[in-house]
């Protein structure tokens, strides 16, 4: 993998059998797991088995990194020989009309809280985010919102040396592009710059641009017309490279309208409310007492099964909400296609009783099978959406157990056994 790389896919390892997977993710790394196109875990440095199904594993880096920008030289047509440059059509000018060149570093790194986000970054076809597709998204509303804005308010001459201003700039950085950056799952963690507004200044950022290429010296600055009153005597400082640290970062919400570190936190609600509302208006059905922080949850679907069978809810990846009768005894497909195959034999006899059609899925090449239900939903819906989803999830589920309850006891010979309170 190349060094500039920042989130790249891998293949999980395989121990002795296809279905014995796992992720290995040494220090500084994220590993992240993605079933049926949503994220099911993320975690640093360390080692998870995989359950079998349509699952993609990926690897970001939890390394800081620093992106370059330049802001033009008109006279240097040449491209700068590593960095991004902003202005590429009309330079930065001041409010007197100066040109301003200068170098901004910024230093970011990948959190394991918002590390999903990269995805959006990710080309068509292709499976690694680099360096330069952060710089290629984030640059835009650094010249327009933050740099182009704050120069336009000055000077040239206000601008040399001017501190205050540099710490200006960074707020504005934290303020204005925060929001750009987190929604991508980065964290900012330091800003850099250095002007050029002297010929001196200008000189030495060439030749950070250009390094090894001889500087070709310019004719000299012809002298300004003696004035009739002298200017006051000013003390310019010479503007130098200065580092400024980081303010607090108060949470913000991103442009996605949501704050991006609550996601398991958002299943985790859903899921507990769910639980208990199904402890407490029909109690038997459930004996879970945790929501957990995944996508979906499992319940038993048959005493005797034990994992084999379940009842499953699950915010898909298509923005839909799922409630699934899920037949999966591990390293028995051909087990678990029998079971599905008689099931559907009673397909008439079982949507006629449920009173609508499901989703009759074999999940070829999967060693699993389902049939499920669905309805649009995601679990960034507001409150009163996340109650009708909550409330169409129930009634489902315990229209499963009503139908498919009798017809796993007929096909599993499990009589009218009394299904334990604690066997879910």
């Amino acid at each position: 993998m190349r060094e500039d790389a920042i989130l790249w896919e891998v293949k999980p390892d395989v121990r002795f059998l296809p279905w014995q997977r796992s992720l290995t993710v040494m220090p500084f790394h994220i590993g992240i797991v993605i079933r049926d196109g949503e994220v099911v875990d993320v975690f640093e440095s360390g080692k998870r088995d995989l359950s079998m199904g349509n699952v993609r594993t990926y690897v970001a880096s939890a390394s800081a990194f620093t992106l370059t920008f330049w802001l033009k030289d008109p006279e240097d047509a040449q491209e700068p020989e590593e960095g991004t440059v902003l202005d590429q059509d009309l330079p930065v000018l001041t409010s007197d009309g100066e040109v301003v060149t200068g170098r901004i570093d910024l230093t970011l790194r990948a959190t394991r809280k918002n590390v999903e986000y990269l995805f959006q970054l990710l080309r068509q076809g292709s499976g690694v985010v680099m360096r330069r597709d952060v710089s290629d998204a984030i640059k835009g509303e650094l010249l327009a919102k933050v740099l182009a804005l704050d120069i336009h308010k000055h000077t040239a001459k206000e601008l040399r040396g001017n501190r205050d201003l540099f710490g200006g700039i960074y707020e504005s950085v934290n303020v204005e592009l925060a929001s750009t950056i987190r929604v991508y799952g980065l964290r900012l963690d330091n800003l850099t710059v250095m002007w050029g507004l002297t010929r001196e200044e200008q000189e030495e950022l060439r030749k950070q641009r250009h390094p090894g290429t001889p500087v070709v010296p310019k004719p000299p600055v012809p002298p300004k017309p003696p004035v009739v009153d002298p200017p006051t005597p000013v003390t310019v400082q010479p503007s130098t490279r200065t580092t400024v640290g980081p303010p607090p970062q108060p949470p913000i919400r991103t442009t996605f309208g949501r704050t991006p570190a609550t996601k398991p936190e958002k299943y985790r609600a859903f899921f507990q409310l769910l639980v208990n509302t199904l402890r407490k208006n029909h109690p038997g059905f459930t004996g879970a007492r945790k929501g957990g922080r995944k996508s979906w949850k499992a319940f038993s679907a048959a005493p005797s099964l034990s994992g084999d069978v379940s009842y499953r809810v699950v915010f898909a990846g298509s923005r839909q909400v799922m409630v699934n009768i899920y037949i999966e005894r591990n390293e028995d497909a051909e087990w678990n296609k029998r079971l599905f195959d008689k099931l559907r034999e009673r397909k008439e006899y079982i949507e006629s009783k449920l009173g609508e059609s499901l989703c009759w899925d074999p999940m070829e090449g999967d060693m699993a099978c389902r049939v499920a239900v669905y309805r649009p939903g995601t679990i960034y819906d507001d409150p009163e959406r996340l109650d009708e989803i909550r409330k169409w999830v129930i009634e489902r589920l315990l229209a499963f157990d009503r139908v498919f309850g009798p017809e796993l006891e007929r096909l599993l010979k499990l009589g009218t056994r009394r299904r334990p309170v604690n066997s879910r």
